[in-house]
């Protein structure tokens, strides 16, 4: 008995820690996803222009992408895939004006962890690679990109924070008094 609420106190404290890094990734976001840091154009959203939000075919991705759209952007758009953009409903660059993607971007790290690396995290034969996305806004009457400086391992809260900034925006630039 005693070992259970031994592990249950451990489970609980690592949710906690897990939801609380989640929250500091929002509240972080909140100040990198605006105009002022270059992540969002300062005219978007103007004459409800049509958002194509990217989607990958992954159901890992796209469904959170669904979701957070789902949730707090209340625009114009449409879901698209990479080789879809081609097609010529999406010529009208003044119609369907800004695209939101993502690229992932990659990093190095050293580990010293001898569980999952062995003897050699001690002798430094342990580099590893890690994966990102960088969510990002391109206008393309002006084919210019607006990058989100911020990026994480929680990138779901990231890009839900982003997408809620650019409703702001697009809310603002069309008359539009949002609630909160």
């Amino acid at each position: 008995m005693k070992k259970q609420i031994i592990i249950l106190g451990l489970l609980i404290i690592t949710l906690l820690t897990l939801s609380s890094c989640g929250v500091i990734v929002k509240a972080k976001a909140r100040n990198y996803a605006t105009i002022e840091k270059g992540a969002i154009p300062a005219n978007f959203g103007e004459n409800n222009s049509i958002v194509l939000f990217m989607t990958t075919g992954k159901k890992s991705y796209d469904k959170y992408l669904k979701s957070n759209i789902r949730k707090v952007y209340n625009g114009d758009y449409e879901l698209v895939h990479k080789f879809d953009l081609n097609l010529e409903k999406y010529t009208d660059k003044s119609k369907y004006r800004f695209i939101f993607d993502f690229e992932k971007e990659s990093y190095s790290y050293h580990s010293n962890n001898q569980t999952i690396y062995g003897q050699s995290a001690l002798t430094g034969a342990n580099n590893a690679t890690g994966q990102v996305r960088r969510f990002a806004i391109t206008d393309r009457t002006d084919d210019k990109k607006y990058v989100m400086k911020m990026t994480s391992g929680f990138w779901s809260k990231l890009q839900r924070m982003y997408l809620k900034n650019m409703e702001e925006v697009r809310a603002k630039n069309n008359g539009i008094t949002l609630s909160k």
